[in-house]
């Protein structure tokens, strides 16, 4: 379970379900607020201080929760959290912002900023320290064949081209006294 300074820390990952879903939280919140203001403050023609007090600091918390997400949402496609400035670049900066983060997968395994969301220890579950799951190559590859994947095909090496059959290789192509022309190495 996501706790809020899981949601708040700025280290880590967060996969694309849970940038999302802090976008959830983030209108969520604003529309919480936005009830308990009209709820408390009425339709007055000012607004109390206690409901600016809270509005600032309900905005805050959920705008910095917003920023982390979007800082672990970079440091999963790789990249550093200073990529939240382009951003700042009219039309394109949000177009961009949408596709890599919102549409595009994580880096796969571990990256630069930690393992990947959802795994406890780093790497794949079950794996040792050293990144092998402590299988044997066998019995992997026996796992592998009883799924009815396709086999590998064989490649075989390739065969000279009937065009360079009539040559003769390099070092006869030199000369006699293995220069290079006329003049060679005499």
């Amino acid at each position: 379970m996501t706790t809020l300074s899981d949601m708040m820390s700025l280290r880590g990952r967060t996969d694309r379900g849970g940038y999302w879903l802090s976008a959830v939280f983030q209108v969520g919140g604003i529309v919480l607020l936005a009830v308990v203001t009209q709820v408390l403050g009425g339709a007055g023609p000012s607004p109390a201080p206690v409901l600016l007090l809270l509005w600032g600091v309900g905005g805050l918390v959920i705008a910095w929760i917003g920023f982390a997400a979007t800082i672990r949402r970079w440091h999963d496609r790789d990249k550093s959290g200073w990529w939240t400035l382009i951003g700042a670049v009219p039309v394109i900066g949000s177009i961009w912002l949408l596709v890599e983060l919102g549409l595009l997968a994580g880096t796969p395994g571990d990256n630069r900023f930690g393992p990947p969301p959802g795994s406890v220890s780093g790497g794949r579950a079950g794996s040792d320290a050293s990144g092998s799951s402590g299988e044997d190559l066998e019995a992997i590859v026996a796992r592998w064949a009883s799924t009815g994947a396709p086999q590998p095909v064989p490649v075989a090496a390739p065969r000279p081209s009937a065009r360079f059959a009539d040559r003769p290789p390099v070092i006869e192509r030199l000369g006699r006294d293995g220069g290079f022309g006329r003049r060679g190495s005499r």
